[in-house]
């Protein structure tokens, strides 16, 4: 049943499809899939079952499943030897996969470079299949429609190809092949939560014009298209479809109660649905957590974020409590680097939210979720590491660091020192987090999201006392400290409750006291204002525990 969670969990995409692994078949066919295969086979159909096989070797990562197996090297190598064998003489032939078998063929191999972390190979591979799709005419619906004698049903396999090259376009930053939403009209005879993903790929498409957009308004200067007005409705029509599924459906399910592999496919296939919908409401909102330079500043100054950020916060919390067990030290598997970038930007959305919102100083309400949000975002950056390691994740390692660096960040700003913070669009879309320090700026850089500018605010203090100029003093050392030191002690950023001797990356207020300054000014563009920040109490949480919910 292990075994079973983490393929169903990979493979959902294929969910109707032939080489769906949970699906039912004759039992004349199950004989025909273990009896060996043929001389005269089709080429394609040993190219899937060896794809199938490297892909369910990449999830045996216990000793136990490995050792049964009998392999003279390891599981990871035999499975890059069966995809390698399948591509180089069979996929990577045109001739060999035009047709709908090809197809799936191709899916699975792209489904394997998202196994191993290369979500670019895997949008080129779906990209192909779409192509040959649209060599088989799958593009027409009444085409579509007509697969009543075919072992496959056409419509479904055009939608999972539509709806995994969105949301690899999506997160990826690169535009998509097909516009059309014809496969809305199918919605006859479906489950609510069957519509609800073609409500999913649906929107998914609206996001990504709606990105298009900011990103060609930004560089255009032009302030006629109204981009939050659109993402309001995006988030509207979320919402709804969100509504259409009970209450109930949406409580996060127990995987190991599962006792048969029904009731596995029922609660996977909810989990999957839950993660890309919360995924979708993070990244829709994620622009919005912090200023954003470039984009109209007008506007940007006098338009309220507030919800963006809420909802932002909100998907990120419900993000990384799924995300969590999977990416945990000890569960670390290759099924679960499909949730990478999810559980790194959900890491983000918090950290930022809380970064920002100390420059309110005692109005900051989002202090009472700090927390168990801190807590979210330290088990999210351990599960990191550990992926980092076990699959020298280039992806994993840079954003470990990058997120440690946020952290320091959010606290010195939680400590009283004042920090600014904004965002601007990254020209080139990386699949990796960088950090660089300029003076005392620090520039971080993470897919989707762009280059994030951390700056202390500027000092305009006429006259300053000794203890100010020694405060001041302290606060350009703390300031320097963070941000040319990457290393980052686990629970280093949690509060502490009781009083502690002050050292560089971990400070106590530097505002003088009986004084609070509120001298601001404006960053270029005025895009947003920059308010000194009184020093904040600190709490101590390292008794707090959060449960496994698998």
């Amino acid at each position: 049943m292990h075994q079973n969670k983490l393929l169903m969990m990979s493979m959902h995409v294929f969910r109707g499809l032939s080489t769906d692994p949970f699906r039912s078949v004759a039992p004349r066919q199950i004989s025909l899939w273990a009896s060996p295969m043929s001389t005269n086979a089709d080429p394609i159909d040993l190219a899937r079952r060896l794809i199938q096989l490297a892909i369910c070797l990449q999830q045996s990562d216990r000793t136990s499943e490995i050792s049964a197996l009998c392999l003279d090297r390891s599981n990871s190598d035999v499975a890059g030897q069966f995809f390698e064998a399948a591509s180089r003489y069979v996929t990577s032939q045109d001739s060999l996969v035009v047709s709908f078998g090809g197809i799936e063929t191709l899916m699975l191999e792209g489904l394997y470079h998202i196994s191993t972390g290369e979500m670019r190979l895997a949008w080129l591979v779906f990209r192909r299949a779409i192509g040959i799709a649209h060599l088989l005419d799958l593009h027409v619906p009444h085409r579509r429609r007509r697969s009543k004698q075919l072992p496959i049903c056409l419509a479904t396999l055009w939608f999972r190809l539509i709806f995994t090259e969105r949301y690899l376009a999506l997160v990826l930053c690169l535009p998509i092949s097909v516009r059309d939403d014809s496969f809305m009209d199918d919605l006859d005879g479906l489950e609510p939560q069957e519509q609800l993903e073609r409500v999913q790929a649906k929107l998914t498409s609206r996001i990504i014009s709606r990105n298009e957009l900011m990103q060609r308004d930004r560089c255009a200067n032009d302030l006629t298209y109204d981009h939050y007005n659109v993402t309001k409705d995006i988030d509207h029509a979320l919402k709804q479809a969100a509504g259409s599924l009970s209450a109930d459906w949406w409580a996060f399910p127990r995987l190991k109660d599962a006792q048969t592999n029904a009731e596995l496919k029922s609660m996977t296939s909810k989990v999957v649905l839950q993660l890309h919908h919360y995924n979708l409401v993070l990244l829709l909102h994620l622009p919005y957590i912090v200023p954003r330079l470039g984009n109209g500043s007008t506007s940007q100054g006098a338009q309220d974020y507030t919800n963006s950020k809420l909802s932002a916060m909100f998907a990120s919390r419900e993000l990384l409590t799924r995300c969590l067990i999977a990416v945990s030290p000890n569960r670390v598997s290759a099924s679960t680097r499909g949730n990478t970038l999810k559980v790194i930007l959900a890491a983000l959305a918090l950290l930022l939210a809380h970064l920002d919102s100390h420059r309110l100083g005692r109005d900051n309400a989002l202090d009472h979720q700090r927390p168990m949000d801190l807590l979210m975002v330290e088990r999210a950056i351990q599960g990191l590491e550990s992926m980092a390691q076990k699959h020298d994740d280039v992806l994993c390692f840079s954003a470990v660091r990058a997120l440690k660096r946020l952290g320091n960040m959010e606290a010195t700003a939680a400590n009283g020192l004042g920090l600014s913070v904004w965002c601007e669009p990254s020209e080139l879309m990386l699949l990796e987090c960088l950090v660089r320090d300029e003076k005392d700026t620090l520039i971080l850089v993470f897919p989707y999201v762009g280059n994030i500018h951390i700056v202390r605010q500027c000092h305009q203090d006429d006259a300053p006392t000794s203890e100010a100029a020694s405060s001041g003093t302290m606060e350009a050392t703390i300031l320097n400290n963070d941000l040319s030191t990457s290393s980052w002690p686990p629970l280093s950023f949690w509060p502490d409750l009781a009083p502690i001797t002050p050292s560089l990356g971990d400070t106590h207020s530097t505002i003088p006291n009986g004084h609070e300054i509120h001298n601001s000014c404006n960053l270029p563009g005025g895009d947003a204002e920059l308010v000194h920040m009184p020093a904040m109490p600190r709490l101590l949480l390292q008794d707090l525990h959060v449960s496994d919910g698998i």
